[in-house]
């Protein structure tokens, strides 16, 4: 089993380290440091589980895991984290994140977390041929102001367009891609790698 270790202190992906190699050593680790380490690796890199932080220096953990769900939507990402909000952790599940640990559980438990992911993980072939829906012009600008939490009078005034107008446009982006409210829509847009929410 393939896994990387992501956080911007390195005191924390050699705690995690040295914990698993004490329980296994049949799994291969690595540990990176910042975003753009972390997409090189996984470009010519098979990677299985990716263990996180959430915030960082450099980044707020949104954008990278919307890119490894869009380029590798094989990996399973465990969040290792100290934030405690509930909508944050809603959102993050949404998006597809299959567990969040809190920082102050004993590793034990984020070592309990890879080994269900272990046993249930079959691997999978590199390349995906899903095609992916587009947007237009439009629909990315609507979708991006609802994204930012606009209403559709608040849409509406800024594009200079009718409540109507902007009410049906984002109900044909709802019919398009399945979804039933606003949060559900951006969600699967920024999985999809189709926005960028921060």
């Amino acid at each position: 089993m393939n896994i990387l270790i992501y956080d911007d202190h390195e005191f924390v992906t050699e705690a995690i380290e040295s914990y698993f190699l004490k329980q296994s050593h049949e799994i291969k680790l690595v540990r990176k440091h910042n975003v753009s380490d972390t997409l090189a690796y996984l470009q010519d890199n098979d990677v299985e589980i990716i263990i996180s932080d959430l915030l960082s220096d450099e980044d707020v953990g949104f954008s990278l895991f919307e890119q490894v769900f869009h380029l590798y939507p094989h990996i399973k990402i465990i969040v290792y984290t100290s934030v405690t909000n509930e909508f944050i952790k809603d959102m993050l599940l949404e998006m597809g994140v299959t567990e969040i640990i809190n920082k102050k559980e004993p590793l034990n438990s984020l070592w309990n977390s890879v080994q269900t992911l272990c046993q249930n993980i079959t691997r999978p072939t590199k390349k995906t041929n899903t095609k992916l829906v587009k947007l237009t012009k439009k629909e990315k600008e609507i979708a991006l102001l609802l994204a930012k939490g606009l209403s559709a009078k608040e849409i509406a005034d800024l594009l200079s367009s009718s409540v109507n107008t902007i009410n049906n446009q984002k109900n044909n982006l709802l019919d398009k891609f399945g979804c039933t409210n606003s949060t559900e829509l951006i969600v699967k847009l920024a999985q999809s790698g189709l926005i960028t929410l921060l």
